[in-house]
């Protein structure tokens, strides 16, 4: 597990999050002559057929989760409530931590995080057996906020995690800033060299400064866009990603060449007209290679594969600033120079 910026207490909180959310039961009893408070869990994420999103607050609503039971489940649960005497006629109210009445507590990895009673009407249809009856039986969490609201239904998607962690058993590794400043200089470096490696093969294949040098620009403006959409999306550019941005330069170097060589080797350009006749033919096969790229590319960016997904996510939005915004560019840059128009 890698947290950029983080250190090893930050880590470990986060892995011993399990995100283990319980429905409890709140239950004052009377011990010795004294009130007491005994907790019963009411069900757990196991027992819900499908979490709804989080609701923002409207009105008087405050923020919500709707939980929808399982049908096999529903008595139990109808009975739990009953039993606990959090279904009482009239509904119940919940000041915890001190209350009369028995209510129910949202806990998330051991901690309360909200606590409420219930509705009359829900009371009702839970005394009468007609909650459990439904085709659809559903609880309405509410939370105090919509942060919480939004977490407490992530970790019920999620659930918790099936075992317990040995953390002590692992090894942690800290990356010094310095390395991170020598990967950027490297990384730098090895850019620069590549630009100039690239520059002197078109060069060498075409022998005029006015169609290589634009292609060069072009391919290095599709990794400044890439650049600027990671920041703006502060996606990590880890080597994945990376490795996105040099196939983004391959396809993209190619993409200029087919232009260039249709463009130039049916003869003479003299006229804006035969400039676009070769332009729209070159372009129509981009196309097709673009589109092929994308369709390749899209099972890895939606499926959860690690990095592979970085790479084919930025694979992709690079083949569409090279379709929509550097290949007629270059286009636009090329006919100015050959046609003069």
């Amino acid at each position: 597990m890698q947290v950029p910026g983080g250190d090893r207490r930050e880590v470990l909180d986060i892995v011993n999050s399990q995100g283990e959310v319980q429905i409890v039961a709140y239950q004052p009893v009377a011990e010795n002559g004294s009130r007491t408070y005994r907790n019963t869990t009411l069900f757990t994420d196991d027992e819900i057929d499908r979490v709804g999103n989080a609701r923002e607050a409207q009105g008087d609503s405050p923020p919500s989760v709707l939980l929808r039971i399982q049908g096999e489940q529903a008595e139990p649960i109808r009975q739990s409530f009953v039993d606990t005497a959090v279904a009482e006629r009239g509904g119940t109210r919940c000041p915890y931590p001190e209350t009369e009445d028995s209510c129910l507590l949202v806990v998330r990895d051991g901690q309360v995080i909200n606590s409420f009673g219930m509705q009359p009407s829900l009371a009702q249809s839970m005394l009468d057996g007609s909650w459990a009856d439904s085709p659809n039986p559903a609880i309405q969490l509410t939370l105090t906020n919509f942060e919480e609201a939004q977490q407490v239904s992530i970790d019920l998607r999620a659930g918790a995690l099936p075992a317990a962690l040995d953390v002590e058993a692992g090894t942690s590794r800290t990356t010094a800033p310095a390395q991170g400043t020598d990967f950027k200089r490297d990384s730098l470096l090895a850019g620069i060299l590549a630009v100039f490696a690239v520059s002197a093969t078109v060069f060498v294949r075409y022998g005029e400064v006015n169609v290589a040098l634009p292609m060069i620009v072009t391919a290095m403006a599709e990794v400044y866009a890439l650049l600027g959409i990671a920041a703006l999306t502060q996606y990590p550019v880890d080597l994945s990603v990376i490795g996105g941005f040099i196939a983004v330069i391959g396809t993209g170097v190619d993409d200029l060449i087919i232009i260039a060589n249709e463009v130039m080797d049916e003869g003479e350009v003299n006229s804006r007209r035969v400039f676009q006749s070769r332009f729209r033919k070159a372009f129509w096969v981009i196309g097709a290679a673009a589109a092929t790229t994308v369709i390749a590319m899209s099972p890895l960016a939606v499926l959860s594969l690690g990095d592979l997904q970085g790479f084919a996510i930025f694979t992709i939005i690079g083949v569409f600033i090279g379709v929509f915004v550097t290949r007629p560019a270059y286009g636009d840059i090329l006919r100015a120079l050959l046609t003069d128009q």
